[in-house]
């Protein structure tokens, strides 16, 4: 089961080499009060209780005179330590973090911990589940779309959980099949009508993710994981509005349909649903260019009110499609 929380301390469990920047007098005066006032760096004693060792040809460790002298970062697991040989609260040192990486030249995302698995978060990992992806090879989250709306929604959420804006990039006319790309992008708003536009966000964001939820995007192979179906209420509003605005669509006469490649993630999905008092039809199949498809529909008024109530559409188009389809 996924916590309501996740905190430094978390982070600091499964991801020892992460680094992070620390405000340098906060980590400075902890390592003080750890040796009794005397210069950290020349401390044999704190020193070898971090497993590091003196810099030779010097007469001190010249990590930790980094540490507390040019904002050199310093891996989780040696703040974990640090942390518990000073008895500070994870709560203070969550204060006084500047960034984390996950690795010594890498992106940096500077979180508001705790990180609350929320409707944002839940937003975030229904685009992902959607049309969105992480690398199997270098963990990068992209989430590509046409629709600003949709674009825009990934983006604030993601700048509200990570605390970075995305790299953007605008694809070239739609081929099917192929991904060309025409132009790097300052702003969203700044897309084609009708262009796919993609935003690409560093390894450390895909880390976190799949650590969160088991692995539930890696490359094309996606899931609806044990951890994203214990979720909270308000993280699985986030995550089905997500996954609907990206894969479904409103019938204009008679229903809401929602389209998948994995027959497995739909039955899930319409378990989902089921917890919204939201009923839905038996999963029907068909092929599309030589591929076997899925989908259901979600069919009266009763259902369509409770889906507007409780779930709703970011797209525009679609949130007007569904008004029309209650006022019937």
């Amino acid at each position: 089961m996924v916590k309501d929380k996740i905190g430094l301390k978390d982070l600091a469990d499964n991801f020892s080499y992460f680094h992070v920047k620390i405000e340098r007098e906060f980590l400075k005066a902890i390592l003080e009060r750890l040796c009794n006032n005397e210069k950290p760096h020349y401390n044999l004693g704190l020193i070898e209780s971090l497993d590091m060792k003196l810099t030779k040809g010097v007469k001190y460790c010249t990590t930790i005179y980094g540490w507390i002298s040019y904002d050199k970062t310093i891996r989780l697991e040696k703040l974990k330590k640090i942390v518990e040989m000073s008895e500070t609260e994870w709560e203070d040192v969550e204060t006084k973090i500047i960034s984390i990486k996950s690795g010594q030249a890498k992106g940096e995302i500077r979180p508001v911990f705790p990180i609350e698995i929320n409707r944002g978060l839940g937003s975030i990992i229904g685009h992902i589940l959607g049309d969105g992806s992480i690398d199997v090879r270098y963990k990068q989250i992209a989430f590509s779309n046409s629709n600003k709306e949709l674009l825009e929604e990934f983006r604030h959420y993601m700048k509200q959980i990570f605390g970075i804006e995305p790299r953007i990039w605008m694809q070239k006319k739609a081929d099917f099949g192929n991904t060309s790309w025409d132009r790097k992008l300052n702003r969203i708003e700044d897309t084609i009508e009708g262009r796919n536009c993609s935003l690409f966000y560093p390894t450390i964001c895909g880390l976190i993710l799949n650590n969160l939820f088991d692995n539930f995007a890696v490359g094309k192979n996606k899931y609806i994981t044990r951890k994203i179906m214990s979720a909270n209420k308000n993280f699985k509003i986030g995550l089905i509005r997500a996954i609907y605005d990206d894969e479904g669509s409103v019938d204009k006469r008679s229903y809401i349909r929602i389209f998948q490649d994995r027959k497995e993630m739909l039955a899930l999905l319409k378990k989902l649903l089921e917890e919204f008092e939201i009923s839905s039809s038996e999963i029907f199949s068909y092929i599309k260019r030589n591929k076997q498809r899925y989908y259901f529909n979600i069919y009266g008024k009763k259902n369509f009110t409770e889906f507007q109530n409780k779930i709703g559409f970011t797209s525009r188009k679609k949130s007007e499609r569904l008004d029309n389809l209650i006022r019937k």
